[in-house]
């Protein structure tokens, strides 16, 4: 699921590879699939509430950072990567629901996964500026598969 979802990310939010491989985002992805497991062998209606900064409990919240600090992002980075993969509270869907539902982003939600890419690749501070010259422009857009390969997991619908 790892390649078919990064190179899904790459074609619709028009990040370059070298960009997707900077974020490090398998292990990350691992972690999430991993968590809405276990939320799914539990009876979630939704296993992605469980990552989902609006819907999550605070044990949940706290398992899902802890989780992505193992994989020894900084915190600004864990933080962006959270905001890039979960639903935001503001009932904008994450890259995770996006994938699954196949939707295809606005101009606005590229704009906001470009944004956090930036946090993640080049820091807080130099994020803007990096962001209005390497990512924020958008970069040559990679051919994504017509269709995704069935995941491991059923995202749930």
């Amino acid at each position: 699921m790892a390649s078919n979802f990064l190179t899904w990310m790459a074609a619709e939010f028009r990040l370059r590879p070298e960009e997707v491989e900077g974020l490090r985002l398998g292990p990350a992805l691992e972690a999430y699939i991993t968590r809405m497991e276990t939320a799914t062998a539990h009876g979630a209606i939704d296993p992605l509430d469980v990552i989902s900064r609006g819907k999550a409990g605070g044990n949940s919240r706290a398992a899902t950072k802890r989780m992505l600090e193992e994989l020894a992002y900084k915190p600004h980075q864990s933080e962006a990567i959270h905001r890039m993969m979960a639903d935001r509270p503001d009932g904008q869907p994450g890259l995770l629901r996006m994938y699954r539902d196949q939707k295809e982003a606005t101009e606005a939600e590229r704009r906001y996964v470009r944004r956090q890419a930036a946090t993640v690749l080049y820091g807080p501070e130099g994020s803007q500026q990096r962001q209005r010259h390497a990512i924020a422009g958008g970069s040559k857009r990679v051919t994504a598969p017509a269709r995704r390969p069935e995941a491991r997991l059923d995202l749930g619908a």
